[in-house]
Protein backbone atom coordinates (compact mmCIF):
# COMPACT_ATOMS: atom_id res chain seq x y z
CA UNK A 1 0.00 0.00 0.00
CA UNK A 2 1.24 3.46 -0.89
CA UNK A 3 -0.18 6.29 0.50
CA UNK A 4 -1.45 9.51 -0.89
CA UNK A 5 -3.58 11.34 2.43
CA UNK A 6 -2.89 14.89 3.72
CA UNK A 7 0.07 13.99 6.03
CA UNK A 8 0.94 10.30 5.20
CA UNK A 9 1.99 10.54 1.71
CA UNK A 10 4.55 7.78 0.70
CA UNK A 11 3.70 7.95 -3.18
CA UNK A 12 7.39 8.49 -4.42
CA UNK A 13 8.19 5.26 -3.38
CA UNK A 14 6.63 3.81 -6.37
CA UNK A 15 9.71 5.75 -7.92
CA UNK A 16 11.78 2.44 -6.94
CA UNK A 17 9.49 0.14 -7.88
CA UNK A 18 9.21 1.51 -11.86
CA UNK A 19 13.50 1.81 -11.20
CA UNK A 20 13.78 -1.88 -10.57
CA UNK A 21 11.40 -3.06 -13.07
CA UNK A 22 9.16 -4.77 -10.66
CA UNK A 23 5.63 -5.47 -11.06
CA UNK A 24 2.51 -3.00 -9.83
CA UNK A 25 0.12 -5.65 -9.89
CA UNK A 26 0.09 -6.13 -6.17
CA UNK A 27 0.83 -2.19 -5.44
CA UNK A 28 -2.45 -0.63 -3.95
CA UNK A 29 -2.83 3.29 -3.82
CA UNK A 30 -4.68 4.36 -0.91
CA UNK A 31 -5.08 7.83 1.20
CA UNK A 32 -5.30 6.89 4.47
CA UNK A 33 -6.53 10.39 6.69
CA UNK A 34 -7.06 12.89 4.43
CA UNK A 35 -8.37 16.74 4.99
CA UNK A 36 -11.56 18.02 4.18
CA UNK A 37 -10.17 21.06 2.83
CA UNK A 38 -8.11 18.62 0.71
CA UNK A 39 -10.92 16.42 -0.23
CA UNK A 40 -12.53 19.57 -1.49
CA UNK A 41 -9.87 21.41 -3.36
CA UNK A 42 -8.02 18.74 -4.54
CA UNK A 43 -9.58 15.53 -4.50
CA UNK A 44 -9.71 11.74 -2.50
CA UNK A 45 -7.74 9.29 -4.63
CA UNK A 46 -7.48 11.18 -7.72
CA UNK A 47 -4.80 13.59 -7.18
CA UNK A 48 -2.71 10.40 -6.18
CA UNK A 49 -3.38 8.87 -9.74
CA UNK A 50 -2.38 12.06 -10.91
CA UNK A 51 1.25 11.59 -9.19
CA UNK A 52 1.59 7.96 -10.08
CA UNK A 53 1.10 9.07 -14.04
CA UNK A 54 3.70 11.77 -13.88
CA UNK A 55 6.01 9.51 -12.30
CA UNK A 56 6.03 7.38 -15.46
CA UNK A 57 3.01 5.03 -14.66
CA UNK A 58 1.05 3.91 -17.68
CA UNK A 59 -2.39 5.32 -16.79
CA UNK A 60 -4.07 2.52 -17.01
CA UNK A 61 -1.97 0.55 -14.66
CA UNK A 62 -2.40 3.58 -12.07
CA UNK A 63 -5.90 3.62 -12.36
CA UNK A 64 -5.98 -0.25 -11.92
CA UNK A 65 -4.18 0.62 -8.47
CA UNK A 66 -7.09 2.19 -7.00
CA UNK A 67 -9.93 0.11 -8.69
CA UNK A 68 -9.04 -3.42 -8.96
CA UNK A 69 -6.31 -4.37 -7.52
CA UNK A 70 -7.71 -3.25 -4.48
CA UNK A 71 -10.89 -4.89 -5.22
CA UNK A 72 -9.06 -8.43 -5.36
CA UNK A 73 -7.23 -7.81 -2.62
CA UNK A 74 -10.29 -7.13 -0.70
CA UNK A 75 -11.79 -10.28 -2.61
CA UNK A 76 -14.40 -7.79 -3.58
CA UNK A 77 -15.80 -9.84 -6.80
CA UNK A 78 -18.35 -7.53 -8.14
CA UNK A 79 -16.21 -4.25 -7.91
CA UNK A 80 -13.65 -2.97 -9.52
CA UNK A 81 -13.90 -3.52 -13.11
CA UNK A 82 -16.15 -3.28 -15.92
CA UNK A 83 -17.76 -6.56 -16.62
CA UNK A 84 -21.21 -8.94 -16.84
CA UNK A 85 -22.13 -9.17 -13.18
CA UNK A 86 -20.39 -6.33 -12.24
CA UNK A 87 -22.11 -3.42 -10.42
CA UNK A 88 -21.97 -0.39 -12.54
CA UNK A 89 -19.73 2.20 -10.84
CA UNK A 90 -18.14 3.55 -13.34
CA UNK A 91 -16.39 7.32 -13.69
CA UNK A 92 -16.42 8.51 -16.92
CA UNK A 93 -12.74 11.18 -17.78
CA UNK A 94 -12.55 13.92 -19.79
CA UNK A 95 -9.04 13.35 -20.31
CA UNK A 96 -7.19 9.97 -19.31
CA UNK A 97 -3.39 11.46 -18.09
CA UNK A 98 -5.09 14.78 -16.32
CA UNK A 99 -7.87 12.29 -14.34
CA UNK A 100 -10.42 14.96 -15.18
CA UNK A 101 -13.48 13.52 -14.02
CA UNK A 102 -16.79 13.98 -16.18
CA UNK A 103 -19.53 11.65 -15.17
CA UNK A 104 -20.24 9.27 -12.06
CA UNK A 105 -22.46 6.29 -12.48
CA UNK A 106 -23.73 4.52 -9.08
CA UNK A 107 -25.13 1.26 -9.80
CA UNK A 108 -25.52 2.45 -13.48
CA UNK A 109 -27.57 5.65 -12.47
CA UNK A 110 -25.79 8.85 -13.30
CA UNK A 111 -25.22 10.72 -10.05
CA UNK A 112 -23.10 13.75 -10.55
CA UNK A 113 -22.28 15.25 -14.06
CA UNK A 114 -19.17 17.84 -14.25
CA UNK A 115 -18.72 18.13 -10.76
CA UNK A 116 -22.37 18.94 -9.95
CA UNK A 117 -24.49 16.09 -7.51
CA UNK A 118 -27.83 15.04 -9.51
CA UNK A 119 -29.04 13.11 -6.81
CA UNK A 120 -31.25 14.14 -3.31
CA UNK A 121 -28.74 12.94 -0.57
CA UNK A 122 -30.42 12.19 2.52
CA UNK A 123 -29.35 13.50 5.62
CA UNK A 124 -28.40 10.78 8.38
CA UNK A 125 -30.47 10.37 12.12
CA UNK A 126 -28.11 9.80 14.62
CA UNK A 127 -28.86 8.03 17.77
CA UNK A 128 -28.31 10.59 20.74
CA UNK A 129 -26.01 8.46 22.43
CA UNK A 130 -23.57 9.39 19.64
CA UNK A 131 -23.68 12.85 19.94
CA UNK A 132 -22.95 12.46 23.83
CA UNK A 133 -19.59 10.73 23.94
CA UNK A 134 -17.12 13.42 26.13
CA UNK A 135 -17.20 11.42 29.09
CA UNK A 136 -14.62 12.95 31.38
CA UNK A 137 -14.25 11.88 35.02
CA UNK A 138 -13.74 16.81 35.56
CA UNK A 139 -12.62 19.49 33.61
CA UNK A 140 -8.69 19.77 34.13
CA UNK A 141 -7.47 22.92 35.23
CA UNK A 142 -3.91 24.07 34.45
CA UNK A 143 -2.74 22.72 38.35
CA UNK A 144 -4.28 19.06 37.35
CA UNK A 145 -2.19 19.60 33.86
CA UNK A 146 1.16 20.85 35.15
CA UNK A 147 4.40 18.54 35.62
CA UNK A 148 5.57 18.39 38.58
CA UNK A 149 9.24 17.68 39.55
CA UNK A 150 9.75 14.80 41.86
CA UNK A 151 12.56 17.15 43.76
CA UNK A 152 13.09 20.44 44.01
CA UNK A 153 15.79 21.37 40.93
CA UNK A 154 16.13 24.80 39.33
CA UNK A 155 16.03 22.65 35.76
CA UNK A 156 15.65 19.19 34.96
CA UNK A 157 16.12 16.91 31.75
CA UNK A 158 13.37 15.70 30.04
CA UNK A 159 12.04 13.29 26.86
CA UNK A 160 10.62 14.78 24.38
CA UNK A 161 8.49 13.78 21.22
CA UNK A 162 9.81 15.31 18.66
CA UNK A 163 7.59 15.78 15.36
CA UNK A 164 8.54 15.17 11.45
CA UNK A 165 6.65 17.36 9.22
CA UNK A 166 5.25 15.07 6.71
CA UNK A 167 5.87 11.78 8.57
CA UNK A 168 3.68 9.77 11.60
CA UNK A 169 7.61 8.74 13.02
CA UNK A 170 8.44 10.94 15.98
CA UNK A 171 11.85 10.90 17.51
CA UNK A 172 12.77 10.60 20.51
CA UNK A 173 14.53 13.61 22.16
CA UNK A 174 16.01 14.38 25.84
CA UNK A 175 15.82 18.49 26.44
CA UNK A 176 16.64 20.16 29.48
CA UNK A 177 13.82 22.16 30.81
CA UNK A 178 13.24 25.06 33.59
CA UNK A 179 11.84 24.27 37.20
CA UNK A 180 9.82 27.05 38.55
CA UNK A 181 8.06 26.00 42.16
CA UNK A 182 8.64 22.31 41.14
CA UNK A 183 6.53 22.87 37.66
CA UNK A 184 8.43 21.87 34.54
CA UNK A 185 7.94 24.68 32.13
CA UNK A 186 7.93 24.21 28.27
CA UNK A 187 9.97 26.45 26.29
CA UNK A 188 8.36 27.95 23.18
CA UNK A 189 11.61 29.81 22.22
CA UNK A 190 12.97 26.45 22.21
CA UNK A 191 9.76 24.93 20.10
CA UNK A 192 9.25 22.90 23.17
CA UNK A 193 5.37 23.00 23.95
CA UNK A 194 3.58 20.97 26.25
CA UNK A 195 1.02 18.14 25.45
CA UNK A 196 -1.66 16.12 27.13
CA UNK A 197 -4.03 13.35 26.75
CA UNK A 198 -7.43 13.75 28.49
CA UNK A 199 -9.26 10.13 28.75
CA UNK A 200 -13.15 10.80 27.69
CA UNK A 201 -14.74 7.66 27.29
CA UNK A 202 -14.94 6.01 30.98
CA UNK A 203 -14.71 8.94 33.47
CA UNK A 204 -11.19 7.65 34.48
CA UNK A 205 -9.43 10.76 35.24
CA UNK A 206 -6.46 10.09 33.27
CA UNK A 207 -4.27 12.91 31.69
CA UNK A 208 -0.84 11.70 30.15
CA UNK A 209 1.50 14.61 30.26
CA UNK A 210 4.50 15.34 28.07
CA UNK A 211 6.44 17.67 26.20
CA UNK A 212 6.72 18.09 22.31
CA UNK A 213 8.91 19.52 19.69
CA UNK A 214 8.29 20.56 15.92
CA UNK A 215 4.78 22.59 15.79
CA UNK A 216 6.32 25.91 16.65
CA UNK A 217 3.79 27.43 18.81
CA UNK A 218 4.81 30.68 20.49
CA UNK A 219 1.71 31.27 22.47
CA UNK A 220 -1.63 29.23 22.68
CA UNK A 221 -3.05 25.96 22.25
CA UNK A 222 -4.39 23.82 20.22
CA UNK A 223 -7.17 20.80 21.67
CA UNK A 224 -8.72 18.35 19.49
CA UNK A 225 -10.75 15.23 20.40
CA UNK A 226 -9.28 13.37 17.68
CA UNK A 227 -6.59 11.14 18.51
CA UNK A 228 -5.71 8.12 16.72
CA UNK A 229 -6.93 5.50 18.00
CA UNK A 230 -8.35 5.68 21.56
CA UNK A 231 -9.63 9.01 20.20
CA UNK A 232 -8.96 10.94 23.63
CA UNK A 233 -8.69 14.65 24.13
CA UNK A 234 -4.79 15.74 23.21
CA UNK A 235 -3.71 19.05 23.22
CA UNK A 236 -1.04 21.14 22.98
CA UNK A 237 0.51 24.59 24.12
CA UNK A 238 2.63 27.20 24.69
CA UNK A 239 1.27 27.57 28.61
CA UNK A 240 -0.61 25.71 30.92
CA UNK A 241 -3.47 28.87 30.41
CA UNK A 242 -4.00 28.60 27.08
CA UNK A 243 -3.75 24.81 27.22
CA UNK A 244 -7.06 24.89 29.63
CA UNK A 245 -8.84 26.94 28.05
CA UNK A 246 -8.58 24.88 24.63
CA UNK A 247 -9.44 21.44 26.67
CA UNK A 248 -12.27 23.13 28.80
CA UNK A 249 -13.86 24.45 25.20
CA UNK A 250 -13.56 21.09 23.42
CA UNK A 251 -15.91 19.07 26.57
CA UNK A 252 -18.16 21.86 26.19
CA UNK A 253 -18.64 21.83 22.05
CA UNK A 254 -18.55 17.70 23.07
CA UNK A 255 -15.88 17.46 20.49
CA UNK A 256 -13.97 19.09 18.06
CA UNK A 257 -11.24 21.42 16.90
CA UNK A 258 -10.30 24.33 19.35
CA UNK A 259 -7.56 27.13 18.54
CA UNK A 260 -7.12 29.57 22.33
CA UNK A 261 -4.81 31.80 23.50
CA UNK A 262 -4.75 32.07 27.09
CA UNK A 263 -8.73 33.05 28.32
CA UNK A 264 -9.78 33.48 25.06
CA UNK A 265 -11.12 30.66 22.20
CA UNK A 266 -9.73 31.84 18.71
CA UNK A 267 -11.67 29.52 16.65
CA UNK A 268 -13.06 26.25 16.56
CA UNK A 269 -14.91 22.92 14.62
CA UNK A 270 -17.51 21.47 16.52
CA UNK A 271 -17.51 17.51 16.02
CA UNK A 272 -20.29 16.33 17.99
CA UNK A 273 -20.76 12.53 16.00
CA UNK A 274 -18.24 10.61 18.48
CA UNK A 275 -16.06 13.69 18.57
CA UNK A 276 -15.11 12.75 15.52
CA UNK A 277 -17.15 14.10 12.63
CA UNK A 278 -19.44 17.08 11.53
CA UNK A 279 -22.59 17.32 10.32
CA UNK A 280 -22.78 20.19 8.41
CA UNK A 281 -21.80 20.37 4.80
CA UNK A 282 -18.02 20.19 3.83
CA UNK A 283 -18.28 23.26 2.48
CA UNK A 284 -18.81 25.02 6.64
CA UNK A 285 -16.72 22.51 7.14
CA UNK A 286 -13.83 23.49 5.23
CA UNK A 287 -14.27 26.90 5.87
CA UNK A 288 -14.45 26.85 9.97
CA UNK A 289 -11.31 24.76 9.26
CA UNK A 290 -9.55 27.41 7.34
CA UNK A 291 -10.27 29.58 10.13
CA UNK A 292 -8.50 27.14 12.89
CA UNK A 293 -5.84 27.17 10.77
CA UNK A 294 -4.95 30.55 10.26
CA UNK A 295 -5.37 31.15 13.97
CA UNK A 296 -3.31 28.79 14.71
CA UNK A 297 -0.76 30.39 12.15
CA UNK A 298 -1.16 33.48 14.19
CA UNK A 299 0.45 31.33 17.18
CA UNK A 300 3.53 30.98 15.06
CA UNK A 301 2.51 27.05 13.99
CA UNK A 302 5.37 26.17 11.50
CA UNK A 303 3.30 22.80 9.85
CA UNK A 304 0.79 22.30 7.27
CA UNK A 305 -1.40 20.23 9.16
CA UNK A 306 -1.48 20.87 12.66
CA UNK A 307 -4.36 18.92 14.39
CA UNK A 308 -3.32 15.75 12.51
CA UNK A 309 -0.07 16.21 13.17
CA UNK A 310 -1.47 16.43 16.70
CA UNK A 311 -3.68 13.27 16.23
CA UNK A 312 -1.35 11.17 15.40
CA UNK A 313 1.00 11.25 18.52
CA UNK A 314 -1.42 9.79 20.72
CA UNK A 315 -0.82 6.41 18.22
CA UNK A 316 1.35 4.57 20.37
CA UNK A 317 2.09 1.69 17.51
CA UNK A 318 4.66 4.29 15.47
CA UNK A 319 8.03 4.66 16.58
CA UNK A 320 9.87 6.10 18.05
CA UNK A 321 8.16 8.04 21.13
CA UNK A 322 4.21 8.58 21.70
CA UNK A 323 1.97 9.62 24.28
CA UNK A 324 -1.17 8.34 25.41
CA UNK A 325 -3.96 9.08 28.87
CA UNK A 326 -1.51 6.91 30.81
CA UNK A 327 1.64 9.29 29.75
CA UNK A 328 4.30 8.73 27.57
CA UNK A 329 5.00 5.41 25.69
CA UNK A 330 8.42 4.22 24.00
CA UNK A 331 7.26 2.64 20.93
CA UNK A 332 10.98 1.25 20.38
CA UNK A 333 11.29 -0.14 23.94
CA UNK A 334 7.63 -1.04 23.91
CA UNK A 335 6.57 0.60 27.68
CA UNK A 336 6.26 3.44 29.44
CA UNK A 337 8.52 5.55 30.37
CA UNK A 338 8.92 8.73 32.17
CA UNK A 339 8.85 12.15 31.23
CA UNK A 340 11.30 13.20 33.49
CA UNK A 341 14.62 11.82 33.43
CA UNK A 342 15.74 10.52 36.75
Amino acid sequence: LVRGGSLSKNIDILRKVIERGLSLERCIIVTDDRHPDDLLREGHLDPAIRKAIKMGIDPVKAIKMVTLIPAQAYRLSRIGGIAPGYYADIVLLKNLESVSICKVFLKGELVADDGKVLIKLQTPQYPAKYLRTINVKKTPTKDDLAIISPEDAEEVAVRVIGVQEGSLITKSLTERLAVKNRRVLPDPSRDILEIVVVERHRKTGNIGKGFVKGFGIKRGALASTIAHDSHNIVAVGADLDSLETAIKEVIRIGGGLVVALRDKVLAELSLPLAGLMSIESIENVVQKLDLLNNKAKELGIKIRNPFMTLSFLALPVIPELKITDKGLFDVILFKRVNVIIQ
